[in-house]
């Protein structure tokens, strides 16, 4: 097997050179003390646009940006606005989604929520709250 050939020439030729060594840990952040994917927890969620507690004007449009970390592969991403998805699941990257805030938006409080899907079933979700004035 290939491999075996190029573990014995690292060896035969630099057995005490770390760079030729590639790590032998895994993150136990996405595997199990086995090396194996964990299937608990699921994807994590991290919105980086907009900023909780960002302030938006009645009628503007604002571009909800998602980061997604999952071992597996991710699936489909959903956006909501106080409870309410907007438009359909994203399937690719960038994990992204422009909101019209209606002019006739109530001031005060929303909700904005990026919920995740991977190849495992997996779901996580992300949150911030935003302004309208």
């Amino acid at each position: 097997e290939w491999q075996d050939a190029v573990d014995s020439w690292i060896e035969k030729n630099h057995k005490d050179d770390e760079q030729y060594h590639p790590p032998t840990e895994v993150s136990k952040l996405y595997f199990d003390e086995d090396g194996e994917p964990r299937a608990d927890g699921g994807p994590t969620v991290a919105i980086r646009e907009p900023k909780s507690a960002a302030t938006y004007k009645t009628g503007e449009t604002l571009t909800v940006k998602a980061e997604i970390n999952t071992p597996y592969a991710v699936t489909k991403v959903q956006f909501f606005y106080d409870g309410n998805q907007v438009g359909g699941d994203v399937t690719s990257i960038p994990y992204q989604k422009d909101i019209q805030i209606a002019s006739t938006e109530s001031a005060g409080k929303h909700t904005i929520k990026v919920r995740a899907e991977d190849s495992a079933g997996n779901d996580g979700t992300g949150t911030v709250t935003i302004t309208v004035v």
